[in-house]
Protein backbone atom coordinates (compact mmCIF):
# COMPACT_ATOMS: atom_id res chain seq x y z
CA UNK A 1 0.00 0.00 0.00
CA UNK A 2 1.45 3.23 -0.77
CA UNK A 3 1.01 5.50 2.57
CA UNK A 4 1.90 8.15 0.73
CA UNK A 5 -0.23 9.39 -1.79
CA UNK A 6 -2.76 11.90 -1.43
CA UNK A 7 -5.71 12.91 -4.12
CA UNK A 8 -6.05 16.95 -3.32
CA UNK A 9 -9.31 18.24 -4.77
CA UNK A 10 -8.54 22.21 -6.48
CA UNK A 11 -10.85 24.35 -9.04
CA UNK A 12 -14.55 23.39 -8.71
CA UNK A 13 -16.99 25.38 -10.99
CA UNK A 14 -20.41 24.24 -12.22
CA UNK A 15 -17.94 22.56 -15.41
CA UNK A 16 -15.55 20.54 -13.78
CA UNK A 17 -13.63 20.19 -10.44
CA UNK A 18 -9.75 19.62 -10.34
CA UNK A 19 -7.84 16.81 -8.59
CA UNK A 20 -4.00 16.43 -8.21
CA UNK A 21 -2.48 13.10 -7.40
CA UNK A 22 0.55 13.18 -4.90
CA UNK A 23 3.05 10.14 -4.30
CA UNK A 24 2.80 6.62 -5.32
CA UNK A 25 0.31 5.41 -7.14
CA UNK A 26 -0.92 1.48 -6.59
CA UNK A 27 -3.70 -1.26 -6.11
CA UNK A 28 -4.95 0.89 -3.31
CA UNK A 29 -4.24 4.47 -4.40
CA UNK A 30 -6.64 2.91 -7.61
CA UNK A 31 -9.20 2.16 -5.04
CA UNK A 32 -8.69 5.32 -3.65
CA UNK A 33 -9.10 7.75 -6.91
CA UNK A 34 -11.71 5.59 -8.73
CA UNK A 35 -13.80 6.29 -5.04
CA UNK A 36 -13.32 10.23 -5.37
CA UNK A 37 -14.31 10.18 -9.06
CA UNK A 38 -17.47 8.31 -8.17
CA UNK A 39 -17.65 10.81 -5.72
CA UNK A 40 -17.22 13.72 -7.61
CA UNK A 41 -18.61 12.19 -11.51
CA UNK A 42 -22.16 12.31 -9.27
CA UNK A 43 -21.94 16.44 -9.28
CA UNK A 44 -19.37 17.87 -12.10
CA UNK A 45 -19.90 16.81 -15.81
CA UNK A 46 -15.70 16.79 -16.16
CA UNK A 47 -12.81 15.69 -13.75
CA UNK A 48 -9.46 16.32 -13.93
CA UNK A 49 -7.03 14.68 -12.75
CA UNK A 50 -3.19 16.11 -12.94
CA UNK A 51 -0.62 13.05 -12.56
CA UNK A 52 2.49 15.73 -12.30
CA UNK A 53 2.64 15.15 -8.58
CA UNK A 54 3.27 10.94 -8.62
CA UNK A 55 6.35 9.99 -8.17
CA UNK A 56 5.86 6.62 -9.28
CA UNK A 57 3.25 4.35 -10.93
CA UNK A 58 2.80 0.45 -10.47
CA UNK A 59 1.59 -1.16 -13.40
CA UNK A 60 -0.91 -3.69 -11.07
CA UNK A 61 -2.36 -0.45 -9.88
CA UNK A 62 -3.02 0.88 -13.41
CA UNK A 63 -4.70 -2.55 -13.95
CA UNK A 64 -6.49 -1.73 -10.51
CA UNK A 65 -7.79 1.76 -11.96
CA UNK A 66 -9.04 0.50 -15.55
CA UNK A 67 -10.93 -2.69 -14.01
CA UNK A 68 -12.57 -0.13 -11.46
CA UNK A 69 -13.11 2.78 -13.79
CA UNK A 70 -15.30 0.19 -16.02
CA UNK A 71 -17.28 -0.65 -13.17
CA UNK A 72 -18.51 2.85 -12.50
CA UNK A 73 -19.89 2.82 -16.07
CA UNK A 74 -18.93 6.44 -16.08
CA UNK A 75 -17.78 7.55 -19.72
CA UNK A 76 -13.68 8.12 -19.98
CA UNK A 77 -14.23 11.29 -21.72
CA UNK A 78 -15.80 13.13 -18.57
CA UNK A 79 -12.10 12.40 -16.89
CA UNK A 80 -9.27 14.36 -18.24
CA UNK A 81 -5.80 13.08 -17.17
CA UNK A 82 -3.11 15.79 -17.67
CA UNK A 83 0.57 15.96 -16.59
CA UNK A 84 3.79 13.93 -17.37
CA UNK A 85 1.63 10.67 -16.62
CA UNK A 86 -1.27 11.38 -18.23
CA UNK A 87 -0.84 8.88 -21.13
CA UNK A 88 -0.11 5.99 -18.62
CA UNK A 89 -3.55 6.41 -17.40
CA UNK A 90 -5.08 6.44 -20.78
CA UNK A 91 -6.17 2.95 -21.56
CA UNK A 92 -8.45 1.51 -24.45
Amino acid sequence: MARNFRILSGEKNNRLVRIQLQGDFDGTSAHELVNTLHKFLASYPKVAIDTEGLRSINTFGLDVFSIRLKLLRRPYSRIVFTGKYRSDFIRE
